[in-house]
């Protein structure tokens, strides 16, 4: 790297236009260096404020991929409970309509039919309701 010539600014380790001397920079300006007598100041080494910036923009990134990552698992959880409760419902009725739909069968065997449809229905009602409560 070639060395600066006096009352240089440097942004990032890259020399912008010198600034006449006495005249600051910029407050609201972030790492900018003004080295206006650049012989009794020692060189500052940039690289390991490169390297810190790096791992630090690496770290954040990660971390944005992360939540990204679990705000869809949320949001997959949420239409997968949404599916087993219309599937519930579906079902529940599902079994209502056959309680009597065997007409070609003695009345016990009937009657046995309907309670066990009426039983699988209040199950899958049950089911629904339980899982509403989550």
């Amino acid at each position: 790297m070639q060395a600066p010539s006096s009352s240089s600014v440097y942004v990032a380790s890259l020399p912008i236009s010198p600034l006449p001397i006495g005249l600051q920079a910029p407050a609201s300006a972030s790492l900018i260096l003004d080295f206006p007598q650049l012989d009794l100041l020692p060189i500052i080494p940039l690289e390991p404020l490169r390297i810190v910036l790096r791992i630090t923009a690496d770290y954040l990134l990660s971390v944005r991929a992360r939540k990204m990552r679990w705000t869809e698992e949320v949001d997959l959880l949420l239409e997968e409970m949404r599916h087993v409760d219309q599937f519930l419902e579906w079902h529940g009725g599902w079994w209502m309509e056959r309680a009597n739909q065997r007409k070609s069968v003695d009345k016990g065997i009937q009657e046995g039919l309907s309670a066990y449809t009426h039983r699988q229905a209040s199950i899958h009602d049950h089911l629904k309701e339980k899982f509403e409560e989550l």
